[in-house]
């Protein structure tokens, strides 16, 4: 049959469907707007022309600016106190540390996310590549990703802020339920500024993950919509049509380049910092302590690293897979028994080869794609190591 142009998918550029897509961006805004407002730092707001509202835009700039040295400061004063804990205890506190660290790298991305824009230039790159077909059709998981995500981390972090309120506000707790450090000799004040930070560092995690996590759906949505397609056009043997598909697969890969540099760090430092934790609390012998306060807390920080870490690599694992599902499709249009044209044939090789050679994927700090053999290998070390310390300590079979 001669060749029709097509558009990406059965949708066209439609107003209805323009619409749509901007409605689900803002859905998937409104839980780090809520975070942001909640706690003051919300910066992604035109900047008025009235000189009385630029002046309190401007006070509010030189507030984030002063929120974010304070917490820094705050960050370095809950590193200083863990030279006064040893043992089971010390253990546990590094693991918070890291979780505020992580917290803290949390708040700068979502400052950066908001003065930079970075929505509004995701939101026109869709709709320029794909009109957002993708994001449309699969955004209800889109939104399953987003939601669960986000309340998982709120209620982490709500455990979290409970428990440094009470080591910090609790003498009674500190001496009789566990031996952590007692804080009745620091100022009030101080107290209140420990965990305030800590508010701020454990909230912004599930607000800045909603932001990752659903971009990281929209593009899988995006390349899984066009492997169906692909897969279900009767004339990709046509060069035209397959020229068409690889752009816009091209185009998408470049949205997520756009995207991935930013994402990846958070993502890389959330792995780094529960596989840590994990490490650490299955070395530490928290089990065998005489204090359950610790071995409940122990448990539930292995819990929720396991949790998250195994969400952060399935996740990755199926973008890898969307992402260079179109190799397949390729392939089997090349087995197929239908003549290619000379041309199609020579275009498809080119972009299978760069496919399976390309970095498209979530990478570990841009040093390596995060596919089934990373994650096979940061198990297998993981276990291995952990293991190793149990032996050499006689404890294997305790």
């Amino acid at each position: 049959m001669p060749f029709v142009r097509i558009d990406f998918s059965s949708y066209d550029s439609s107003a209805a469907l323009q619409k749509r897509v901007n409605v689900l961006f803002e859905e998937i805004q409104k839980y780090p707007r809520l975070v942001s407002n909640l706690l003051a730092f919300r910066c992604d707001y035109a900047l008025p022309k009235k000189p009385f509202l630029r002046s309190l835009a401007t006070l509010h700039s030189g507030f984030i600016g002063l929120l974010s040295v304070l917490l820094l400061i705050s960050l370095f004063a809950h590193v200083y106190f863990l030279q006064n804990f040893e043992g089971v205890p010390l253990t546990i506190e590094i693991c918070h540390v890291l979780i505020y660290v992580q917290g803290f790298a949390s708040f700068v991305f979502l400052i950066w996310w908001q003065k930079s824009q970075s929505e509004l230039q995701v939101h026109q790159s869709l709709v320029s590549t794909t009109s957002g077909v993708g994001f449309v059709k699969h955004n209800a998981g889109i939104y399953k990703i987003n939601s669960s995500s986000f309340v998982f981390g709120c209620l982490a972090a709500f455990l979290l802020v409970f428990r440094l309120g009470f080591s910090l506000f609790s003498d009674a707790f500190s001496y009789r339920e566990s031996p952590l450090l007692d804080y009745s000799f620091l100022p009030i004040q101080f107290r209140l500024c420990l965990l305030l930070s800590a508010v701020f560092f454990v909230f912004a995690i599930p607000a800045a993950n909603s932001v990752i996590f659903s971009h990281i759906g929209i593009v899988i949505a995006e390349f899984h919509s066009l492997d169906c397609d692909f897969s279900e056009d009767i004339n990709t043997y046509q060069l035209a049509v397959t020229k068409h598909y690889i752009s816009l697969h091209w185009k998408i890969s470049q949205l997520w380049f756009f995207l991935s540099r930013p994402i990846t760090i958070l993502f890389s430092l959330q792995i780094s910092v529960h596989v840590v934790s994990v490490l650490l609390l299955a070395t530490s012998r928290f089990h065998l302590t005489e204090w359950p306060y610790e071995i409940a807390i122990g448990f539930a920080l292995s819990l929720h690293s396991v949790i998250v870490l195994t969400f952060v690599f399935a996740l990755a694992l199926v973008f890898r897979n969307r992402a260079t599902a179109l190799q397949l499709a390729q392939t089997a249009l090349v087995a197929n028994e239908r003549a290619l044209h000379d041309l199609t044939y020579s275009a498809v090789c080119v972009y299978n080869g760069f496919l399976q050679h390309c970095s498209l994927g979530i990478s570990f700090f841009e040093l390596r794609v995060i596919d089934k053999p990373f994650v096979f290998n940061v198990i297998f070390v993981s276990i291995v190591a952990i293991t190793l310390h149990l032996m050499y300590n006689r404890e294997v079979f305790l």
